[in-house]
């Protein structure tokens, strides 16, 4: 089975669906559900993974509704802020009621409203929901994404989009994410370096790889691995895709339609 693990989708009624843009941004191009699922069928994706964009905010109808129509091809990944008692709540209540099977953590472009976000009391309860959370984080924010996974070693952390890489070099991009599988690996270990670790560490020949990622689709899409389709992978390519999806993937494969 091929599962696309990371995909947005929104309404073309905003009057139905309104927009509550989190940084601004309203779309001014359609990404309709059959939209999605035409380009599923020509290219033989079975199952993607719906993520909440950030136009919606914590407004999860049109992902919930669009999940509902298609059951069989669609999984939800709903947003939350850990600054937000409401959001926090809605994200529990949606995960344990709507069958979310992981939750998306935004972070904001303001670095003292990201401090916020990250050391919010909320990331306790948000550790034992059970699922991944995926950090849509940039640069800047590299650290602050260090801090959670050295905080809740348990947790399974998605980094969103790579990190959005830099353009148009994307080496630091790889050395970032390099750092995180590295640093997620010891927190699992007790601080201890693993035996064998997910990806090599930064500057050793495979780091190229996170770089070739980038250059083969574009770093703004490199964490869609739907979009890979036709790209030529190495090794290291392949675990560039692990280290941002295999969590959600693991879930989602627990409710994939038999066959």
């Amino acid at each position: 089975m091929i599962v696309d693990a990371h995909a947005h989708v929104w309404s073309s009624d905003p009057e139905r669906y309104p927009w509550h843009p989190t940084f601004g941004y309203v779309p001014r191009t359609p990404a309709t559900p059959q939209a999605l699922l035409a380009r599923m069928d020509a290219l033989g994706i079975q199952l993607a993974l719906l993520v909440q964009p950030s136009v919606y905010g914590d407004d999860h109808r049109f992902l919930l509704d669009t999940v509902a129509a298609h059951p069989t091809r669609f999984v939800p990944v709903g947003q939350v802020d850990p600054t937000e008692p409401a959001s926090v709540g809605n994200g529990r209540d949606l995960v344990a009621g709507a069958g979310l099977v992981g939750l998306r953590v935004i972070f904001a472009r303001d670095a003292t409203r990201a401090v916020g976000q990250a050391s919010a009391p909320a990331w306790d309860e948000l550790a034992t929901l059970g699922v991944p959370i995926c950090l849509r984080v940039m640069p800047e924010h590299h650290q602050l994404a260090i801090g959670l996974i050295r905080a809740y070693p348990t947790v399974p952390f998605v980094i969103d989009h790579l990190g959005l890489p830099e353009r148009p070099s994307s080496r630091a991009a790889a050395a970032r994410l390099a750092e995180l599988a590295q640093r997620a690996a010891r927190a699992r270990h007790g601080g201890r370096r693993p035996r064998r670790p997910p990806l090599p560490e930064p500057g050793r020949p495979a780091h190229h790889h996170g770089a070739h990622s980038c250059s083969a689709v574009g770093p703004a899409r490199a964490g869609e691995p739907g979009r890979w389709v036709g790209a030529r992978a190495s090794r290291g390519h392949r675990d560039r895709a692990w280290l941002s999806t295999a969590a959600f993937v693991s879930r989602a494969s627990i409710r994939a339609p038999a066959g």
